[in-house]
């Protein structure tokens, strides 16, 4: 008999579970929740089994789960069928959630810091002198901006209240569905921060740096509705801009790999294609946009596809045809992704690429990208400025803010900031820095920096609202519940807000998650009981496409009130500007490509033992005839050097990466979380934590990419440019 190693078996179970979690069962189960209670019996021991919906905060997708408990304890997670962003399906960070509520390494009792920063010294306190310490601190900061980072998602309101009653501050978010510099293009244009592709209804998706199979805030339904498009229709074609062979790519009809951050030039070819061969929709850019068809073709007249392939590598030839297939199909998706945004350049290459959708009219409807109605779950906010994540570490940086205290909740700025070494040396400045509080489930890289570090609960075991897109743009309320009880000390997010407010004599409007929860409902209209009952309130007809706050009958959130192509600050419309990083561009070096790997969500995924076990090590990515070419093997070990540092990794050989890029994955190299994270054996309650078998392969740790890649911050947006890094690369 075949031996399946566990390994295989989680990866078995993780592919399966979108086909499980829509059969009878769940159907059942919700059915005949009032004559049985919610309950079920669990087949191998025989006990009630019972399911609670909630709403999964693996990342910002928005999917519903089901989570099942026997005697108190969480047994499994499992999409909700009800629900109508995931539709029952959970991908494999959601299914992993179960091992983030009961990993033996998690963090249960505020801990004050006894040694230097970084010393990893440490001393149990209460959570009423932690509070106490913070609003002394906050109190004697004068002179000094106060910072909240957080993870965004439902937290970000409480931080917005949080600031507003302690007097102002900086509020730095992670809340972005992608990057700031897509979020920013797409609230300049059309007034909006994100958007809803229906791809279960298109005819064809030209997709440009996004990688829904593998990760991505439009999670599981995205990939679900790929494969029904296609399914149903075989004419139904998906088209890949991307340096990298991502997920995505592979299952695409065309694959084409562009040099990283030439997307801008590569759409605006297009847009020249469509405009000058008469294939544009003339009547919706005069209704609905700022600018006018000849105007546009002026401008677009000098990015021929003749410059694009020289400038990008991808043909002429190719720019051609596929631009008049997407414009002579009726329905059709712009998809985009961390490869077109995280650029330096990123803003403008977004807005090119946006430009495809309008000039063909091919939004608003149905088989198009849809723009979403948007409801607010929190009341009006004054004092808290917002700003970008990298912006901010840059002004830290160089000194241009002065920070009094840092609360940071979710968020590890030691690792995932540019320049990450040098970030942590900052941390553990405590003249530039006096006063760090971090907020997490283990002590992350940035909380070894800390003063205090604050156990908080996870998604599992607290009560949250929130606003997602449904699948045809109207609003879903999403409803979080515990599920399960909290573990040892630890508490929400927004309880401990309240806590140090009320210690700084400044009480916020709420005393608990349940009770910010319910006020949240309440200002939404969402009955409490109801979202209980389901774990989400979503009234859409499920056939109203087209509608977006007004859009196609009052118009846009925007200055114009239409689709701003034309922008009055920054350039006036999309436009090309080679990146600082191509300028002297050597035969011998390289563009480094960071991306996050199948399982990986920043902030979410560490020290889970079933994602670990997956994702874990790190390899560069490098061109195989590239690579041969300069004497290097698979497994050959090589130095990676940009104008940030340097660091040494194990090479992988493949045909599937653009000649001048190596791309290397994030989500290894950590200094903090735990022994799962450093891929280190040890016993515990788990029994699996003893056989964490790739410690033998000697990879286990990995490298951070972040601690080589240079600030290069989107001047438009305030974003990272990520994918844009300068490298060498030399044999070890």
């Amino acid at each position: 008999m075949k031996t399946i190693l566990r390994r295989d078996f989680l990866k078995y179970t993780a592919a399966g579970a979108s086909v499980l979690a829509a059969n009878s069962l769940f159907g059942e189960l919700f059915a005949s929740s009032a004559d049985q209670g919610g309950y079920y019996v669990n087949r191998n021991t025989g006990k009630r089994v019972k399911g609670i919906p909630t709403s999964c905060g693996g990342c910002g997708a928005g999917c519903g789960i089901v989570a099942y408990v026997q005697d108190g304890v969480l047994m499994k997670l499992n999409g909700n069928p009800a629900h109508p962003v995931n539709q029952g399906r959970l991908c494999l960070i959601g299914q992993a959630g179960l091992y983030a509520q009961c990993d033996p390494e998690r963090l249960t009792k505020p801990m004050r810091r006894t040694g230097k920063r970084g010393e990893g010294r440490w001393q149990e306190i209460s959570w009423e002198d932690a509070a106490s310490e913070i609003a002394k601190h906050l109190k004697s900061s004068t002179g000094r901006k106060l910072v909240v980072e957080t993870a965004g998602g439902p937290s970000s309101g409480a931080s917005e209240e949080f600031l507003s009653r302690l007097g102002g501050g900086l509020l730095v978010s992670h809340g972005c569905s992608v990057s700031p510099s897509r979020e920013a293009a797409l609230t300049g244009t059309f007034g909006c921060t994100t958007d809803v592709p229906d791809l279960a209804n298109t005819g064809y998706i030209l997709n440009f740096g996004a990688d829904p199979f593998s990760c991505g805030s439009s999670g599981v339904r995205a990939v679900a509705d790929i494969v029904s498009a296609r399914s149903k229709d075989s004419t139904v074609k998906l088209v890949t801009f991307d340096p990298r062979l991502s997920p995505t790519a592979g299952r695409s009809d065309e694959w084409m790999p562009l040099l990283p951050g030439t997307d801008t030039v590569v759409a605006l070819a297009m847009a020249n294609v469509i405009m000058h061969e008469g294939l544009y929709d003339g009547s919706f850019i005069a209704r609905w946009t700022n600018t006018t068809p000849s105007a546009l073709k002026e401008h677009l007249a000098s990015f021929t596809p003749s410059l694009a392939e020289r400038i990008s590598g991808v043909k002429a030839d190719d720019i051609r045809r596929l631009a008049a297939e997407f414009a002579r199909v009726d329905k059709g998706v712009v998809l985009t992704g961390g490869g077109v945004s995280k650029h330096p350049n990123g803003t403008s290459n977004e807005r090119a690429v946006r430009l495809l959708s309008v000039i063909t009219g091919k939004l608003n409807r149905r088989g198009c990208n849809l723009m979403p109605k948007y409801l607010k779950a929190e009341g009006p906010v004054k004092g808290a400025e917002r700003v970008a994540p990298e912006a901010f570490y840059k002004s830290i940086k160089d000194g241009s803010r002065r920070v009094g205290a840092y609360i940071i909740h979710g968020a590890d700025p030691a690792y995932g900031s540019p320049e990450a070494g040098e970030i942590a040396k900052l941390l553990a400045d405590e003249t530039a820095l006096p006063f760090i509080v971090c907020m997490d489930t283990n002590i992350s890289d940035t909380g070894l920096y800390a003063d205090l570090v604050l156990p908080v609960t996870t998604y599992l075991e607290e009560y949250s609202v929130d606003v997602v897109p449904g699948p045809d743009g109207e609003p879903v309320v999403n409803y979080g519940q515990p599920v399960v009880i909290p573990v040892g000390g630890t508490k929400p997010f927004v309880e401990i807000l309240a806590g140090i407010a009320s210690a700084a004599g400044r009480p916020l409007g709420y005393s608990d998650s349940e009770d910010y929860a319910a006020q949240a409902a309440s200002r939404l209209g969402a009955g409490i009981d109801n979202l209980a009952a389901t774990g989400f309130y979503y009234t859409s007809s499920h056939g109203s496409h087209g509608i977006m706050g007004g859009a196609g009958l009052s118009g846009y959130a925007t200055p114009s009130g239409k689709i701003d192509i034309a922008w009055k600050d920054g350039p006036a419309l999309p436009s090309y500007e080679q990146p600082e990083q191509y300028k002297n561009f050597r035969d011998d070096e390289f563009v480094l490509v960071k991306y996050d790997p199948t399982g990986y969500n920043e902030g979410s995924t560490e020290n889970n033992l079933y994602l670990k076990e997956i994702n874990h090590g790190s390899r560069v990515f490098i061109n195989a005839a590239v690579g041969r070419a300069l004497g290097l093997g698979t497994r050959d070990k090589v130095h990676l050097t940009t104008s940030a540092g340097k660091i040494e990794v194990e090479v992988m050989l493949s045909p599937g990466v653009h000649p001048r890029t190596v791309a290397l994955a994030a989500g290894s190299g950590h200094a903090g979380y735990g022994k799962i994270e450093k891929a280190e054996r040890f016993e515990s309650q788990d029994p699996f934590t003893d056989c964490v078998w790739w410690h033998q392969e000697g990879e286990g740790l990995g490298v951070n990419p972040n601690r080589i890649i240079p600030f290069a911050v989107d001047k438009e947006s305030g974003g990272q440019g990520w994918m844009l890094t300068k490298v060498t690369l030399a044999k070890a």
